[in-house]
């Protein structure tokens, strides 16, 4: 294996690590919440507030400085309802338009 493809395959493990490891805290979150359905109603905002917490915490050691960037993207990516591919495109063209203003 060449220097090249072990870098490659070391950033495709870190990244396919962090992907799982913030997964799994998105459906820890589910699972808490449905267990907790028949016990203290929570307002829509302190499960939003609970959900940024835990997600924060999640994404802390692998996005140091921009994790609350990245909370607030995942935030935007669920509430779009769309998939990854749509909202990407929709991202970009939002980057794409975002500069064009600024000249």
């Amino acid at each position: 294996m060449s220097t090249d493809s072990g870098s490659t395959v070391k950033r495709w493990l870190r990244r396919e690590i962090i992907v799982h490891h913030i997964h799994g805290v998105v459906e820890s979150f589910g699972r808490k919440r449905k267990q907790k359905e028949g016990t203290k109603v929570a307002t829509h905002e302190e499960k939003r507030e609970e959900f940024r917490r835990l997600l924060l915490d999640a994404a802390k050691p692998f996005v140091l400085q921009q994790a609350e960037r990245f909370v607030s993207e995942v935030e935007l990516f669920l509430a779009s309802g769309l998939n990854i591919e749509a909202y990407d495109k929709v991202y970009m063209q939002h980057l794409a338009g975002m500069s064009t203003a600024a000249k």
